[in-house]
């Protein structure tokens, strides 16, 4: 007989934890989650977590062994058992290539800190220098910087390509003598520029930093007004760590060899966006299943650690239960579901992952204003390591702009209040059948010359690219397209998404003119763009 999992995967953060009377959370508010949730119960949980996440966590910190065991105290006190005899289950993490302690950088003797300030991308080598260096004034073994704006770079996630030009721009520069290149960040853009959304390459062999924006404006703009030149001092060399990643795994047993498991992570969460809402539904969930008494899995709820590491958590996770394609029904994420909108925004993707989701998903509709993304590799890293293994996944998440600090319990509430019922008719299917959904654009084999200067709005789900921003001065600024505006032709090509937008920009030039075709709140208008 084949064994049946479901995974429901939930981003979440955990706050301070500490017993009053060996009473758990659960223990204080018994009336929750009949049918809904109890907003005191909620609320106490969320700022346990909010507590607890005050401090960095990451493999093997004080702070993500706390956490793991608030966890696994909150889940003992539900009733659920530990898995193989114990809640907590330990993973290696190997991390090559970090700065070591005694690295720093300082411009005009000013310490700059390293992963704010100035960002080390993955492919920088080590040195040391004192340098006086000014910007486009290149000279041979000295420091070289680069404006952003000269390069291009206006985009650095899983569909854009900021750190390849980058990598390629700085690979031109030690070729041409420079000792080292410090690019800037002089047009604000808000990108992502760690390892996180990186393809691998071989460490160039010098240093390379990138300066953000605010950091460019006071260092470089203010205090290197009316200065001969900028004064840079660094010393940067690199060890390899190994570090011992904590996921936490209980399990809720049925007569049945099926099983649904509800993960989340256990780290990356301080700051905004960071989720402590995920954390706390995953509990309420977790009272859900205990008060209701669905029999048709087993369940199994998992915090995961080693987020930040290339998901190492959910691959060690899935080595131990033994998780694979033909025993897991299905994954499903909740991510940060605490910035709910007045319109009541709420972005499910994965959905075509699985034909039996869209049955099961029409009652958000009811309640919500639903974002529904079919692709399944949109979302949190963890849930993206469970589709890699043709899986069934779910990502759900509210969408929070850059500097949103909002924390919508409410909102909150009523998506965990769904989220129940939706496990309950979930848990009434059979098997999910996985369906492999269109693959994101492979940009690293496209060489990209030119730029519009527009990123595309990724949730959207409809016919053509939406813009959801563009970059002043840019081709597309000068051509007049707007924020909203869907990208529906480029030329004699039809644009149905985010592939096709990419793949034809990938084919032009500098000094070419295009013709697109955009709608404006559903009226059509054309556009010349020239990329000079």
């Amino acid at each position: 007989m084949k064994v049946l999992r479901l995974i429901l995967c939930v981003g979440f953060v955990v706050g301070g934890f500490s017993p009053v009377n060996g009473q758990t959370t659960i223990d204080k508010v018994k009336n929750i989650f009949g049918t809904k949730t109890e907003p005191s119960l909620f609320d106490a949980r969320w700022q346990q977590i909010r507590n607890l996440s005050r401090t960095p966590i990451f493999g093997g910190s004080e702070a993500e062994i706390t956490i793991s065991n608030y966890l696994s105290q909150e889940l003992s006190g539900m009733m659920y058992k530990p898995y193989l005899g114990s809640y907590v289950h330990r993973f290696s993490i190997d991390k090559k290539n970090n700065l070591s302690e005694d690295s720093y950088i300082k411009i005009f003797n000013s310490n700059l800190e390293v992963g704010k300030e100035i960002i080390i991308p993955p492919f920088s080598g080590v040195g040391v220098l004192c340098a006086q260096a000014l910007p486009e004034f290149n000279e041979p073994e000295n420091l070289w910087f680069i404006k952003f704006s000269e390069v291009g770079v206006e985009l650095n996630n899983k569909h854009g390509n900021g750190l390849e030009k980058l990598y390629r721009k700085a690979q031109e520069a030690f070729k041409q003598g420079a000792e080292s290149v410090m690019f800037l960040n002089d047009d604000n853009t808000t990108s992502d520029f760690t390892n996180k959304f990186y393809e691998k390459k071989d460490i160039l062999e010098k240093p390379v930093f990138i300066l953000n924006h605010a950091a460019y404006k006071k260092y470089i703009v203010k205090q290197g007004k009316g200065k001969d030149w900028i004064n840079v001092d660094y010393s940067f060399s690199k060890t390899n760590q190994h570090s011992e990643g904590h996921n936490v795994v209980g399990f809720w047993q049925n007569q049945t060899p099926n099983n649904i498991v509800i993960a989340t992570r256990i780290d990356e969460l301080r700051g905004v966006g960071k989720n402590p809402s995920g954390m706390a539904a995953l509990l309420q969930v977790a009272q859900k299943i205990r008060t209701v008494r669905l029999k048709n899995y087993n369940y199994i709820l998992v915090g995961l650690s080693g987020t930040t590491d290339d998901w190492v958590g959910a691959e060690a996770l899935m080595k131990k239960i033994r998780l694979t394609a033909q025993n897991t029904s299905a994954v499903i994420h909740i991510d940060d579901i605490g910035a709910l909108d007045k319109k009541n925004e709420l972005f499910i993707s994965g959905v075509g992952t699985s034909p039996s989701w869209e049955s099961v998903l029409f009652p958000f509709s009811k309640n919500f204003l639903l974002r529904s993304i079919a692709s399944g590799e949109i979302g949190a890293a963890n849930h993206r390591a469970f589709y890699n293994k043709q899986i069934p996944v779910l990502n759900i998440f509210t969408k929070r702009k850059a500097g949103d600090t909002r924390q919508n319990k409410k909102g909150a509430i009523s998506i965990i209040n769904q989220i129940g019922n939706f496990i309950v008719e979930l848990d009434k299917l059979p098997m999910l059948t996985f369906t492999k959904t269109k693959p994101l654009p492979d940009l690293k084999k496209l060489n990209f010359e030119v730029s519009m200067g527009v990123t595309p709005d990724y949730e959207f789900s409809g016919e053509g690219l939406l813009v959801g921003y563009v970059k002043k001065n840019s081709p597309a600024f000068n051509s007049n397209v707007a924020v909203g505006d869907v990208i529906v032709r480029m030329e004699e090509y039809d644009i149905r998404d985010v592939n096709d937008f990419v793949g034809q920009l990938a084919k032009r030039k500098k000094g070419d003119r295009m013709m697109i075709k955009v709608l404006r709140k559903g009226v059509p208008k054309k556009m010349l763009i020239t990329f000079k």
